[in-house]
């Protein structure tokens, strides 16, 4: 598909399995198979036409889309759409994905997801990160930005990340791998357990609080702890004049956990 300056991709997806990477070219390329499993081949290509998809190309927006047509109750086929979609560089990407998945690589411009029972896993991705996920995995490597991510029943690994994250979780499990990393972290969760891993933690500005939880910590960290209103609060300052990082945490019926990688 034609690609223009400025143009947004936007991916709208059901039941698929998607892949996106840049290349070096000025146009957008787009494999897509559509497939239907079941023991009588005539059922699955019956139930394969219920697959509907298309592509347009506006001013500013490239759209690729594909539904299902029929109800779930009705198909007897197990039915998969899988994507491996090239774009250029100067590219952002939106995508909406629905039952599938999501692999997303070396993405310069930003993203802005949204998901359901999608499984996201993003390489090497820079700039505005928008991430609403609901009953999905999400990992994260090497992300650097602006990042937001809204995760509903679903478990958050991120690591060698840096930039600036607002991170709302429930009912999941959040880990973060850091690398003496340049973060301005704010993490709040709910029945959501948070696990906060570097080699390095006393270069960290921590502020640490659980309702109806724990929080662990290292001893060499002198972290200074007290409660209030059934609130367990720590603080941990970097030592000597070191600014650090500044990690905010606070969790409502859960734990949170410091440690070393």
């Amino acid at each position: 598909m034609k690609y223009k300056e400025g143009q947004v991709l936007s991916v709208e997806g059901e039941k698929s399995e998607v892949d996106i990477m840049p290349w070096d070219e000025n146009y957008i390329t787009i494999a897509l198979k559509l497939s239907a499993q079941h023991p009588e081949r005539a059922v699955a290509k019956e139930d394969l036409g219920h697959f509907e998809y298309n592509f347009d190309n506006t001013a500013d927006t490239i759209y690729i889309r594909n539904s299902i047509t029929a109800k779930e109750e009705s198909l007897r086929s197990g039915l998969q759409a899988f994507y491996t979609i090239m774009v250029p560089r100067s590219c952002k990407v939106k995508l909406h994905n629905y039952f599938g998945s999501a692999v997303l690589t070396d993405l310069k411009q930003g993203v802005d997801i949204k998901s359901e029972f999608c499984n996201l896993t993003l390489k090497n991705v820079e700039g505005q990160v928008d991430i609403n996920t609901y009953f999905g995995d999400l990992i994260g490597v090497m992300i650097n930005g602006i990042v937001d991510i809204k995760a509903d029943r679903s478990n958050v690994t991120l690591s060698e990340i840096e930039g600036k994250f607002t991170i709302d979780a429930y009912m999941g499990t959040v880990k973060v791998f850091a690398n003496q990393s340049l973060l301005d972290m704010n993490i709040n969760a709910e029945k959501t357990d948070v696990f906060f891993y570097d080699s390095k933690l006393d270069g960290y500005n921590f502020k640490l609080a659980s309702q109806l939880g724990d929080i662990e910590v290292p001893d060499k960290l002198h972290a200074k702890m007290y409660k209030e209103n059934e609130i367990r609060n720590i603080v941990i300052k970097p030592e000597g004049e070191l600014i650090g990082a500044k990690v905010f945490i606070s969790v409502v019926s859960g734990d949170i956990m410091l440690g070393s990688r």
